[in-house]
């Protein structure tokens, strides 16, 4: 029969001096959750300077903030670990909190810096031109969901192009949206409806 004594007693000397949390991971065979890549990840938001200029989205970015920080403490806390940990399927509920975090700061960046899309599309004999933009599913990929109608094809465009009025008001309309589908996520005590 092996004695596995010594090797309990050179991994707890070992373990001794690192935290509970990293401790656990390096059992469970999870990667650390602090390692460089989430540190790179809360980090680079990858806004342009437009976007970092814009003052109206100050609320927005305090939001992006509180989120960063609270995970960053999350992966950050012993106590938080141990609690998740000392539950059944605790590196899964640690991996599900992880998750969770990196799509809601996803979602948030979303809302500060969106990508919207013009298309045309046909239904019956007339052509509509209409607006999208994406969101963030449950599991993390990115779904096109939000759509805003601009008009006939025929009646939008003035001289071959969209009016940039029309452009910017369809943007602001559909980033409102954005904003409200984030809060109905994350705080649905505040929406109305």
């Amino acid at each position: 029969m092996t004695d596995f004594s010594e090797l309990v007693t050179a991994s707890s000397i070992v373990l001794s001096s690192v935290p509970k949390a990293l401790a656990f991971f390096f059992f469970i065979g999870l990667p650390d959750p602090m390692d460089d890549k989430w540190r790179a990840f809360i980090e680079d938001d990858g806004f342009n300077q437009k976007t970092l200029n814009d003052h109206s989205k100050a609320g927005y970015f305090l939001e992006l903030m509180n989120v960063k920080k609270q995970f960053s403490d999350f992966l950050e806390s012993n106590d938080h670990m141990n609690q998740l940990i000392g539950h059944k399927g605790g590196a899964l509920l640690v991996e599900a909190y992880i998750i969770a975090f990196a799509i809601r700061i996803k979602k948030i960046r979303l809302v500060i810096q969106p990508t919207f899309y013009t298309t045309t599309m046909t239904k019956g004999k007339f052509q509509y031109v209409v607006m999208k933009t994406s969101w963030i599913d449950v599991n993390g990929k990115y779904v096109k969901k939000f759509t805003k109608l601009l008009g006939r094809l025929t009646e939008v465009k003035t001289n071959g192009k969209i009016p940039s009025r029309l452009i910017q008001q369809s943007e602001e309309n559909l980033s409102k949206t954005m904003w409200k589908q984030y809060q109905k996520e994350y705080y649905p005590e505040t929406v109305k409806e």
